[in-house]
């Protein structure tokens, strides 16, 4: 995530490119919505291809940026063919194959070499399940709820 001071100066880069205009809040708001993966060094590269393309008007938004910037990631030249390629012969049950998928985009990603991110990928998936969704608590107050009473005080006591 960018800092106060580089917001700041994407803004200004902006401003100076689009004429586009920013309030305080506005900045706020766009950084928050950039990927939080992207430096400020990697917005102004975005912000300068944003410039080199054809747009319907000249007005920056944050979806552009996170868009150039998630075409320029090592995974996106892999087809989801090529991964399931990838994967196919390790023979991993659904839960397992899921979470390699994750782990080897996510390893290409952080710039490791095909080769060790598959490694690690399957590594970290072996054993690995899908997320559960959480345990919804049980009601105790519906309409059958009577209160703290014992057999007692309903047939009377003597």
């Amino acid at each position: 995530m960018l800092s106060k001071s580089e917001t700041v100066m994407l803004c200004n880069a902006i401003r100076e490119m689009t004429g586009q205009d920013f309030s305080e809040a506005g900045e706020q708001l766009f950084a928050a919505s950039l990927s939080p993966t992207l430096t400020i060094n990697g917005a102004l590269k975005c912000l300068a291809e944003w410039n080199t393309r054809e747009h319907d008007f000249n007005k920056v938004s944050a979806g552009d940026l996170n868009a150039i910037w998630k075409q320029h990631r090592p995974s996106s030249v892999l087809t989801e063919a090529e991964i399931g390629r990838m994967l196919e012969p390790l023979n991993l049950p659904a839960d397992e194959m899921w979470a390699a998928r994750r782990a080897l985009i996510g390893n290409l990603n952080r710039g490791m070499p095909q080769q060790a991110a598959l490694s690690s990928a399957l590594d970290a998936a072996h054993g690995r399940l899908l997320p559960s969704a959480p345990v919804k608590p049980k009601s105790t107050h519906n309409h059958h709820f009577a209160g703290n009473l014992s057999l007692g005080d309903v047939i009377g006591h003597e």
